[in-house]
């Protein structure tokens, strides 16, 4: 797990994609700790490819985008 300033200083990193256009959605696979998609990845393809990102940040050590 990610220490706290880590998190924070990729936050900073990503901020410059807000207004810009989602072009493609990738499911990085990890074999050690699967983790669930919901919708199907299919079905959030369809729905976010082509929105804007309007906001990054951060709750806890996760990063929303």
């Amino acid at each position: 797990m990610p220490e706290l300033p880590e998190v924070e200083t990729m936050r900073r990193g990503i901020a410059g994609i807000v207004g810009g256009a989602i072009r493609g959605v990738e499911k990085l696979r990890c074999p050690r700790k699967p983790i669930h998609v919901a919708p199907r990845l299919a079905a959030w393809r369809r729905r976010v490819i082509g929105q804007r990102v309007t906001a990054v940040d951060r709750i806890g050590k996760r990063v929303v985008v």
